[in-house]
């Protein structure tokens, strides 16, 4: 038996987010599926670091149906959920799709002490945190595509996402 769910979960791969979200930005730009489609995104980014049992998860302060979803979805996984520092908000490209008013939510689990540097190995990846991750972010994925309703974002809106310099990931 094939269970599918009420909406078509598409998942896009983007390139380009540090260098000023070019693939996320080329995308809500010139959609190969209506955006008025689109009722949410959920990023995923670097999600494989600093501690097993906890993840940020922002957005959440911008749609509350998204909040309650992540949260219905997390009781199975029992991740510790924190919000994501407002300026960490517009720098993945989630931020591309909440400067159009769709509803996101952003899974991270932060900053360490290899960001961005030669010492940021795969072998530092926490691989069972990112099959939590996924597993959490699959759920919350397909309880809005079953949801009769569609989550609303309560903003603020993003702005545009403007082009970053390698430096302001630093």
């Amino acid at each position: 038996i094939e269970e599918r769910p009420r909406r078509s979960i598409v998942l896009l791969f983007f390139c380009g987010e540090e260098k000023g979200l070019f693939g996320s930005r080329s995308w809500v730009s010139d959609p190969r599926l209506a955006l008025s489609r689109t009722v949410a995104m959920l990023n995923m980014d670097m999600v494989g670091r600093n501690g097993r049992d906890s993840i940020r998860v922002g957005g959440r302060s911008r749609s509350a149906d998204l909040s309650m979803i992540v949260e219905r979805a997390n009781r199975a996984e029992g991740m510790v959920m924190t919000s994501e520092p407002e300026e960490m908000f517009y720098r993945s490209d989630h931020a591309s799709f909440a400067s159009r008013g769709i509803p996101v939510l952003s899974f991270s689990s932060g900053l360490h002490s290899d960001y961005h540097k030669v010492g940021d190995e795969a072998d530092k990846v926490d691989t069972l945190k990112v099959a939590r991750v996924a597993r959490l972010c699959f759920r919350a994925a397909w309880m809005i595509a079953e949801s009769e309703e569609v989550p609303e974002y309560d903003g603020p809106r993003a702005p545009e996402p403007v082009l970053l310099s390698a430096d302001d990931h630093d």
